[in-house]
């Protein structure tokens, strides 16, 4: 779970060190908009997997289990 805390500050580190060091000021605006989903990215990422992981019921864990996904080669 740390690497979906982890992995939008990359970006953001990233993003910052790009704005402060003026790399591609013709970017400017779309590095802004990106570090605006970054920074939504920090909170809404580690939600979205915990979900993930309590919300499957028994026909996808079947299908997991079945067709390569997560669960795969568990049985």
């Amino acid at each position: 779970m740390d690497q979906f805390r982890e992995g939008p500050q990359v970006v953001i580190s990233f993003l910052n060190y790009l704005h402060n060091h003026k790399v591609c000021p013709e970017y400017e605006e779309d590095m802004q908009m990106a570090l605006q989903i970054a920074h939504k990215a920090k909170e809404e990422l580690p939600n979205c997997k915990a979900f993930a992981q309590n919300a499957p019921g028994k026909l996808n864990k079947a299908c997991s289990l079945l067709f390569g996904g997560e669960l795969y080669g568990m049985l």
